[in-house]
């Protein structure tokens, strides 16, 4: 029964980014759409507020019932916008967030009634602060000061700047607190960390992936015996750390054994660091900024996902799963993940090389595995399931709201 559960009437709800962009490269994206999208298909009436424009793709397919962009609202500063404490006045300079932004977005939410308000990404509680109305919810998905802290390494005079940013986000948590009333993150690990820094209800609401979407190759898709795939957003810290990691750590095993092999790198925005691994390293091949990746993976037949840094789900692992493709992984590859993943799972370099080595090895296996995971993936990272752990967060919050009014009512009566 508990599946089925549906709040007593439709939600209306509006998401605030300040964009949703095309492709979908980064995890704000692909997260913020998909949850849009589930709450949708589950009978909620989704807004989308943003501050740039949005292209058409962004937005297909996604059954929004309006999408805005705030430049376009006619607004002036309320009368009663609360003034922003010194600290949120810095980082709204930091963010360079406009002080008109925030003068739309609460015109927009005292115009239209919504039941919650939902600002996605690091910088979007900001403009909550003119929000007077419904539910303020950050949807945060990882928390950033633990995200930075996961790539500072004392040993690593590279990394060090990562201490710095790890106490600014912590700063910055902290000062936006008054801003919201909830919190939704990805992993047990981010709601410690929201709650100590934030001290706000935190719900974890854990990434899905779209099994329709990405679905295994057809039989005669041509597969790539030898090649393994690693993808992603080529820019981002964790997943250039995972590349350097690999190449300098494991690939040498795997080369030594098998020299046959090659490693795929796939991603947009490829930073000159992955670059220049790529190329230095005999076997390896960037394909940069592909729009559509799924028949590349497809023929593929492993996913190497060699973390080493960041905190999250991995959307990537979620992918691999649902592309039914063997998986190859380290320990942080896996954080925030529900059940048992049927992966290969080793921390060690060499271990790690000699299972991508038997998996070349046993097709057999890799089948076995792939399609394991893809029925992992599918029980216990639906979209469905996320949107219906965010359903009894607000429903949660609404009862509490409404037992505080009862109790006060009963007292001042």
């Amino acid at each position: 029964m508990t599946a089925m559960l549906r709040l007593p009437r439709p939600l209306r709800l509006l998401f605030v980014k300040d964009r949703l962009n095309w492709p979908r490269a980064a995890g704000g994206d692909v997260h913020g759409s998909q949850m849009m999208r589930a709450l949708v298909q589950r009978g909620h009436q989704v807004c989308l507020a943003t501050q740039s424009r949005c292209s058409p793709e962004a937005v297909a397919g996604l059954g929004l019932t309006d999408v805005v962009e705030l430049s376009t609202v006619a607004a002036a500063e309320p009368d009663d916008l609360p003034a922003p404490t010194r600290w949120q006045r810095k980082f709204e300079s930091y963010w360079g967030q406009s002080a008109e932004a925030r003068f739309q977005l609460a015109t927009l939410t005292r115009e239209q009634h919504f039941d919650a308000v939902i600002a996605l990404g690091p910088d979007a509680p900001l403009l909550l602060r003119g929000v007077s109305q419904g539910l303020r919810i950050w949807y945060a998905a990882d928390d950033s000061a633990l995200h930075h802290w996961s790539q500072f390494q004392l040993t690593q005079p590279s990394t060090w700047h990562h201490l710095r940013l790890t106490a600014t986000f912590a700063v910055y948590e902290r000062a936006i607190a008054s801003l919201v009333d909830r919190v939704w993150v990805v992993s047990s690990a981010d709601r410690w960390a929201m709650r100590l820094l934030t001290g706000k209800p935190v719900d974890v609401v854990a990434n899905g992936v779209d099994a329709e979407y990405f679905r295994p190759p057809d039989s005669g898709t041509g597969v790539l015996e030898n090649h393994l795939a690693f993808w992603g957003r080529l820019d981002f810290g964790p997943n250039e750390d995972a590349v350097a990691w690999f190449l300098q750590r494991v690939w040498p095993h795997v080369q030594s054994a098998r020299p046959e092999t090659r490693f795929d790198v796939f991603g947009f925005q490829p930073s000159r660091r992955v670059t220049a691994l790529c190329q230095s390293h005999r076997g390896v091949r960037l394909f940069p900024n592909l729009p559509d990746l799924r028949d590349e993976l497809g023929r593929r037949p492993i996913a190497v996902l060699p973390f080493v840094s960041g905190r999250g789900i991995k959307n990537k692992l979620l992918e691999a799963a649902a592309l039914g493709r063997a998986i190859v992984c380290t320990p942080e590859a896996l954080t925030g993940t529900r059940g048992v993943p049927p992966v290969h799972c080793e921390r060690r370099p060499e271990r790690l090389a000699r299972a991508i080595e038997e998996l070349l090895a046993n097709p057999g296996e890799r089948s076995r595995l792939g399609a394991a995971a893809r029925d992992w993936v599918i029980a216990e990272h639906s979209w469905d399931s996320a949107a219906r752990i965010a359903e009894r967060a607000m429903q949660s919050h609404r009862d509490r709201a409404r037992a505080s009014q009862v109790c006060l009512a009963e007292v001042t009566g």
